[in-house]
């Protein structure tokens, strides 16, 4: 379970889980669940990242989850989701908290 979720517009949602074992989000496939497709996955040193889509309630969701290394092993899953619609606005407040966290913000973030 996550400490907090940040909820937007049209059920839009932004989360952060962990720091939790590394093996429950490598590979990073597993985040995907059954009725979600894998849109694109991307790769940098020490993060991944996984865009999904599916339907809900007869709705298009978007959604992207990050696995970010941390210094003991672990790792950070920051995710958001939002309808395809929305995608565009929720991603780039994302990719904010991903390079926050993964404390680039240049070369091998992933954006």
């Amino acid at each position: 379970m996550t400490p907090f979720v940040l909820i937007g517009p049209e059920g839009s949602m932004i989360w952060i889980d962990g720091p939790i074992d590394a093996s429950r989000a490598t590979p990073i496939e597993k985040l995907a669940a059954p009725e979600q497709n894998v849109r694109t996955i991307g790769e940098a040193t020490g993060a991944a990242r996984i865009d999904l889509d599916y339907v809900e309630e007869g709705v298009r969701f978007w959604q992207r989850r990050y696995v970010i290394a941390t210094e003991d092993g672990r790792v950070l899953v920051p995710s958001a989701q939002a309808r395809v619609e929305d995608e565009i606005l929720v991603r780039a407040a994302l990719e904010l908290v991903e390079q926050t966290l993964e404390g680039t913000g240049g070369e091998g973030a992933l954006t």
